[in-house]
């Protein structure tokens, strides 16, 4: 994956969304829930902590960086 840039990541989710809506529309035919098996709820959730981890990396790397308040202090006590 580390050769996917930014121009394709539009497309890689817009394929996402699509992959899920088509799962969601296919779990609600009649039966169908019952014919997937376990092991397709099994690596559904696999994937949903994939795409947990991915999401808190994105939101980690773009919060604030916090600041180093060993710097702050010794920033005011020059100035008193």
């Amino acid at each position: 994956m580390s050769s996917t840039n930014q121009t394709n990541l539009p497309s890689l989710q817009l394929q996402l969304r699509q992959i899920i809506d088509h799962m969601e529309l296919l779990v609600e035919k009649p039966g169908a829930i019952h014919s997937w098996g376990i092991e397709v709820g099994a690596a559904l959730e696999d994937e949903a902590e994939r795409l947990a981890d991915l999401s808190a990396r994105i939101a980690v790397a773009h919060r604030p960086k916090p600041v180093d308040l060993s710097l702050v202090a010794k920033s005011v006590g020059r100035h008193s």
